[in-house]
């Protein structure tokens, strides 16, 4: 509690709140990335692994195989997915946020 508490945005610096919306910009770019690349390609290689990995962070049902992610993906989904990754385990990425993106790569319905 006292960590919610500290996290508020009157107990943090101006550089940490510039900081953290920073991050979150960068993770809503690398989502929306991620998500393009699941509507153009969903059935391949490289479209299988993404969902997997956004489903995974969505609602943690689908098994993600991290050799099969590093391996499959260019690098500039790599890129994606590790900043949205990094984010999301930092708690900067809100679950209606993953919603919207896998609405918007034709995964989940309204």
């Amino acid at each position: 509690m006292l960590g919610h508490v500290l996290a508020s945005p009157g107990f943090l610096s101006q550089t940490e709140i510039e900081r953290r919306a920073a991050r979150q910009e960068s993770a809503r770019e690398a989502l929306q990335w991620l998500a393009t690349a699941v509507r153009e390609n969903p059935e391949g290689h490289s479209g299988t692994v993404i969902r997997r990995f956004l489903w995974s962070l969505y609602n943690g049902h689908h098994e993600l195989n991290l050799w099969k992610l590093k391996n499959v993906l260019d690098s500039q989904n790599n890129a994606a997915v590790v900043e949205l990754f990094v984010a999301w385990m930092h708690g900067f990425v809100p679950e209606d946020t993953l919603r919207e993106a896998l609405i918007a790569a034709g995964e989940h319905a309204l």
